[in-house]
């Protein structure tokens, strides 16, 4: 949904993007002046943003960035320094403990990379892996490839064998 906002007389262009939250009836509402974004760009923008802030948060609460006594540029970097250092060791035990989000932008970086397939060709191409594992292996791996399609839709199975 694209709008405009006035601001000080100045009339800017807003794009909005509603995103839901677990109930369908709550939703968030993310608005950006840069209305060439597509949606889902915006709801990753600000989702790199909501850790950005949440870092500040916790280091300002927590760990006392803001409240350095001296005014040497020297040891101003010292402490942000150690505050960063701290918050990372922080984060990572909390992630190795009970977080099962993944790492960072990783996830997205590696699933940018994937093409986008059609189901049918992705189970060719499992199929195919299956059937050039070892030689010891071909009477199970073909007996597994023969009961995967036969558990699998009609039309998929028909389409598997046509691609076949």
């Amino acid at each position: 949904m694209t709008a405009e906002v006035d601001i000080t007389g100045v009339e800017l262009p807003l794009k909005l993007v509603f995103v839901t939250k677990r109930k369908k009836t709550d939703y968030l509402a993310l608005g950006t002046t840069k209305t060439n974004l597509q949606p889902d760009q915006i709801i990753q923008l600000y989702a790199r943003r909501w850790s950005i802030e949440t870092f500040f948060k916790f280091t300002n609460q927590y760990l006392r960035l803001a409240k350095i006594q001296s005014r040497n540029l020297d040891d101003m970097y010292g402490h942000l320094a150690m505050v960063v250092l701290c918050y990372e060791q922080l984060a990572w035990i909390q992630r190795q403990e009970n977080d099962e989000h993944t790492l960072g932008d990783l996830f997205y970086i590696l699933g940018d990379a994937m093409p986008n397939i059609r189901i049918v060709k992705a189970i060719n191409l499992l199929l195919t892996t299956l059937s050039g594992l070892d030689e010891n292996y071909e009477q199970i791996t073909a007996r597994l490839v023969q009961f995967f399609i036969q558990s699998l839709p009609i039309s998929y199975q028909k389409q598997i064998k046509a691609v076949s």
